[in-house]
């Protein structure tokens, strides 16, 4: 790609990523761990945890009552699909929100 866009290939340096620099600050890495060992972040998973299965439980639920519903199929896939479009950006407001 750098032959392709005029430049010299042999002076590129791949470098890993997160790797400690010489004389920089060490950083301590987080972890799985740190969800249940901090406060705030257990009870924020806690909360995750139970409003994804509650949402699991419900998408469920509505696709195996899709066949049971009256109407046209078209009709009810297009009212579904409607229903979710209000949901996104509820989301991103809730997700944004400081509790």
């Amino acid at each position: 790609m750098a032959l392709r866009n005029g430049s010299n290939a042999t002076s590129l340096v791949l470098q890993r990523v997160g790797a400690a620099r010489p004389g920089g600050p060490v950083r301590r890495r987080g972890g799985v761990l740190q969800l249940a060992v901090h406060p705030v972040l257990r009870l924020r998973t806690m909360v995750l945890m139970y409003v994804w299965y509650c949402c699991s439980l419900v998408y469920y639920g509505l696709t195996l009552g899709a066949s049971a519903t009256s109407g046209s199929r078209f009709v009810n896939v297009a009212m579904y699909g409607l229903v979710e479009l209000p949901a996104y950006p509820l989301c991103i407001y809730f997700i944004n929100k400081s509790w």
